[in-house]
């Protein structure tokens, strides 16, 4: 892109950003980031969101926090990838703490809030946090079944795939992958 003198802009800049967070690319998402702000979109929504994604995944969580901070203007993806990040980097008390402010949630920021527990092993919090939610899905429910199998729980596991509404394949592979990481082929066989 350089080399054509092609200037992105606030629409190329997520993709850019996006495809740096896949690899991990810090270095060019820096690069990136700093060109946004010199273009002059460097506080559009869309582009910071895709930072903080960016910095979260790649464990720079006091840099997705910074622009979390410098937003403007915030959205519900924006709020939810601050939470994903905290979370993915296992500080659950800080994305807890920004799940409870967030004005508005949907079905992503409680999936989001629930992986959260489930992946740091507390499902207890997680279940809370699954029967509050007036949001659920298959990915609601999945990342439960996910949670009770991968701790050994398949009678749980089993319950809550059994709730879940328009079961997918994913849903399906985890359940079976289940029951035979805990030693019960035959679970899986019988489903």
């Amino acid at each position: 892109m350089k080399r054509s003198d092609a200037v992105p802009d606030k629409f190329k800049y997520p993709s850019l950003i996006k495809a740096c967070s896949k690899e991990c690319a810090v270095k060019e998402g820096v690069a990136l980031h700093g060109s946004a702000v010199r273009c002059g979109v460097g506080s559009d929504v869309f582009v910071m969101t895709s930072l903080i994604d960016l910095y979260g995944k790649c464990g720079e969580i006091l840099c997705a926090r910074k622009v979390f901070d410098e937003m403007r203007e915030r959205n519900v993806v924006s709020w939810t990838a601050m939470i994903v990040g905290y979370a993915s980097f296992g500080d659950l008390v800080e994305a807890r703490k920004l799940f409870d402010k967030m004005p508005e949630k949907n079905v992503m920021s409680w999936n989001a809030i629930i992986s959260g527990y489930v992946k740091c092993g507390d499902l207890k919090t997680a279940r809370k946090m699954f029967d509050e939610s007036p949001y659920r899905n298959v990915v609601s429910f999945t990342i439960m079944t996910d949670g009770y199998a991968k701790w050994g729980d398949m009678a749980s596991a089993r319950f809550v795939f059994e709730e879940a509404p328009g079961k997918d394949v994913v849903a399906w592979a985890v359940l079976i992958s289940g029951y035979v990481q805990n030693g019960q082929p035959n679970g899986a066989l019988k489903i």
